[in-house]
């Protein structure tokens, strides 16, 4: 009997549910998270969820599964509420894993930064805020042992700022991939 005929979507399901990969679900409501975290009770596999806008209402239950939140981006989305604003110090004081992303091209990349002063602003820690553009995404991606940290060994992507990188006057100085340099400050504003 011939094997069965392959199955890219089953072979994808095996991986997560070895542990190889992570389930990365894109959702807003607290509920839809809640039938996730049934879900993951059940099957035992990773999960991350993208864009988590209501994930603040049922912190404990993501952290007590361990489970991270990849937050909503916090400037010129969609309007934002006091509650949802403060919903990253709130995941972050219940133990939740967060990182910040853009969505880009909605918001563009250059605001990343942006997000992790705004969660500041409303009551996450800086050493945390810190954590959501570095390590914590790289954990989550599952990547950390290439990126999100200067250690020996990693990839070496690194961005210089010329002060504190939570203050808005600080500026890229340089940017090095893999090692080399990539983009200097100096050469790029010297150009006619």
């Amino acid at each position: 009997e011939p094997p069965p005929k392959r199955d890219l979507g089953l072979e994808a399901l095996v991986k997560v549910l070895k542990g190889e990969e992570r389930v990365r679900c894109h959702v807003h409501f607290a509920n839809d998270m809640l039938s996730l975290l049934k879900l993951k009770d059940e099957f035992g596999f990773g999960l991350t969820f993208e864009h988590s806008t209501e994930a603040f209402k049922i912190a404990d239950e993501i952290a007590r599964r361990g489970v991270g939140c990849v937050c909503l981006p916090l400037v010129m989305r969609i309007p934002l509420n006091e509650d949802l604003m403060r919903g990253n110090a709130i995941l972050g004081k219940a133990g939740v894993k967060i990182a910040f992303h853009t969505d880009h091209p909605v918001t563009q990349e250059k605001w990343l930064r942006l997000c992790a002063l705004m969660s500041m602003r409303y009551g996450l820690p800086e050493e945390a805020a810190l954590k959501a553009l570095t390590i914590n995404p790289a954990e989550l991606a599952m990547i950390s042992h290439r990126v999100g940290s200067i250690e020996k060994g990693k990839d070496a992507d690194l961005v210089v700022l010329d002060g504190p990188w939570q203050e808005l006057a600080s500026r890229v100085d340089w940017v090095y991939v893999d090692g080399v340099l990539a983009y200097d400050r100096a050469k790029d504003e010297s150009r006619p």
